[in-house]
């Protein structure tokens, strides 16, 4: 049954860890089925090891980390914005959120904090969510190892989990799908079991990180650019920036295109001189 936004205030973690028996018992049902399918112990073990948490993002998501600070998510930003123009923040965050403003409120503001959740996606190196955006910020594995996330999630929490008619949460329905951190790898196995099953291992990252079918992680702690592992980058926003980057050289950008392709060049030139790792995928 859904609950309404007004109602009183989860803790998103012991929700999350609330959700962890029943997880046990379905991942101890499908691991003892008949006959054995070893692919799925491979997969648990392959998650545990292989996978960290990514935030994919726009370029200029990416400036306040090389200049010192910390991530904004966008409550944050629409804050500083809504001061810089004299505006309420509700409006900024409206403005920047489109048609997913409702469904994003009902979800923050069901949990405890909600407005300073972080949301990425549990993937593996090489692989990101570029749907939405083309740079890809992967975390040391230790970010999460040293302060876990609230909750693993299957799929979008807005998609799947978030109504707007009137705006609610479906507690029932993410409370059968969300885990805490030490049972991630229970719920991959339980989301993609099936498909896993019959596919070879190389293939594990691609399947695990499509728009339609991933895992989103919530986390609050502060990301720093020291936290950052490597920063993918799409192939086409590489050759949009080097395309920026040569018009600003010859006097054919305009504004824009200036700023845009001047924070890529240092973007780069810390790449060259070992402050931070680039990889184009």
């Amino acid at each position: 049954m859904a609950t309404s936004g007004a109602a009183v205030k989860a803790d998103l973690g012991d929700f999350a860890q609330a959700a962890a028996a029943s997880l046990d018992v379905r991942y101890d049902l499908l691991m003892g089925a008949t006959p054995p399918r070893p692919a799925l112990s491979r997969f648990a073990s392959w998650i545990l090891s292989h996978t960290s948490l990514s935030i994919n993002c726009r370029f200029g998501a990416v400036g306040t980390l090389l200049m010192g600070g910390t991530y904004s998510n966008m409550h944050d930003l629409a804050k500083v914005h809504a001061d810089h123009i004299g505006k309420p923040s509700d409006e900024v965050l409206r403005a920047r959120l489109g048609a997913y403003f409702e469904k994003r409120m009902a979800f923050d503001r069901q949990f405890v904090n909600g407005d300073q959740f972080n949301y990425a996606a549990l993937t593996s190196s090489g692989c990101s969510l570029t749907a939405y955006g083309p740079i890809c910020l992967r975390l040391k594995p230790e970010f999460s190892a040293t302060t876990p996330p609230l909750a693993y999630v299957v799929g979008d929490t807005l998609d799947q989990y978030t109504t707007t008619s009137p705006p609610s949460v479906d507690l029932a329905k993410l409370a059968s799908s969300i885990a805490p951190h030490s049972h991630r790898h229970k719920l991959a196995v339980l989301a993609f079991g099936s498909t896993i099953a019959t596919s070879p291992g190389s293939m594990w990252g691609r399947l695990i990180c499509k728009k339609t079918s991933y895992i989103e992680s919530i986390f609050i702690s502060k990301l720093t650019k020291a936290d950052v592992e490597v920063y993918e980058v799409s192939k086409d926003e590489h050759d949009l920036m080097k395309d920026r980057l040569y018009r600003l050289v010859f006097g054919k950008a305009d504004d824009a295109e200036k700023l845009a392709a001047s924070l890529y060049s240092v973007f780069l030139t810390m790449a060259d001189t070992g402050e931070l790792r680039i990889e184009v995928i």
